[in-house]
């Protein structure tokens, strides 16, 4: 009981940091508790939080979650139910009452704190200056624009590497995928046999086997397959029946003559 309650306590820091604008809610409910006697207003922005707060934080809640085959990680989204900025607003409107001048000073301060308790955003390692127009890394739009300049086809699927697969389908639509970029945000336990061959060797620092990888990639009907040439690999690409194209930005991008051919025999049937 006492594990499942701190990572009940644990979810709660991730989600809000335990920071002063958790405070500034805090502060707001307990003055909407005391103060708000509509009884609509106080079961939405009163009652509701509290109770919504107690199974979070109660372990049994934590302990069947689990006992459900739910993941841990998304055990935070049951404080989704709460309205920490509507409590948090409504609180401060609520406090500065039909008086203007409290209206005003309660705006000042209460921004002034919640800009001052947050950091700033692109500050973050997750975001980068944008290379282009697109907002999406420059390999993307160099490894797509190849393969549609030597391929005729209106759509066309391929196998991307791990590090432009989010950015694919935002550029062209027409790129079709055996996966996406969901099957890298395990514990899902998502079944592909073209994932199992191409990243699960990466993940455990093992060569990719070109014979495994494309009899994998041709039951999907991948015709290209790009891979980033400081991936390892058993480099027999040619005896598993592939043709290396090019090599753009560090990428290595193959076709499968097998698959266009079978492509093309689609169409000219079509």
């Amino acid at each position: 009981m006492a594990e499942s309650f701190s990572e009940c306590l644990k979810a709660l820091k991730n989600f809000t940091g335990l920071k002063l604008l958790l405070g500034i809610t805090l502060i707001s409910w307990i003055y909407l508790f005391i103060k708000e006697k509509r009884k609509a207003v106080r079961a939405v922005l009163v009652f509701l939080p509290l109770v919504v707060m107690l199974i979070f934080l109660c372990p049994f809640s934590k302990t069947l979650f689990d006992a459900l085959g739910q993941e841990g990680d998304i055990y935070y989204r049951f404080l989704w139910m709460i309205p920490f900025g509507i409590i948090t607003s409504f609180g401060i409107v609520r406090f500065a009452g039909n008086s203007r001048v409290k209206r005003i000073i309660a705006l000042l301060v209460s921004s002034l704190i919640i800009i001052f308790s947050g950091s700033l955003v692109y500050s973050n390692a997750a975001f980068f200056k944008s290379q282009n127009l697109y907002g999406i890394p420059k390999e993307t739009i160099d490894i797509v624009d190849y393969i549609k300049s030597v391929d005729d086809h209106e759509r066309m699927t391929i196998l991307p590497s791990s590090d432009i697969i989010a950015s694919v389908r935002q550029y062209d639509a027409n790129m079709m995928m055996p996966y996406g970029r969901d099957f890298f945000d395990a514990p899902y336990g998502y079944v592909n046999a073209v994932f199992d061959a191409y990243e699960n060797p990466q993940r455990e620092m093992k060569p990719i086997v070109f014979g495994n990888l494309v009899e994998a990639t041709r039951n999907a009907d991948v015709e290209y397959i790009v891979m980033h040439i400081a991936v390892l690999n058993d480099g027999k690409f040619e005896e598993a029946g592939l043709e290396l194209l090019a090599n753009i930005d560090d990428h290595l991008i193959f076709r499968d003559p097998v698959i266009s051919e079978k492509v093309a025999d689609y169409v000219m049937h079509d």
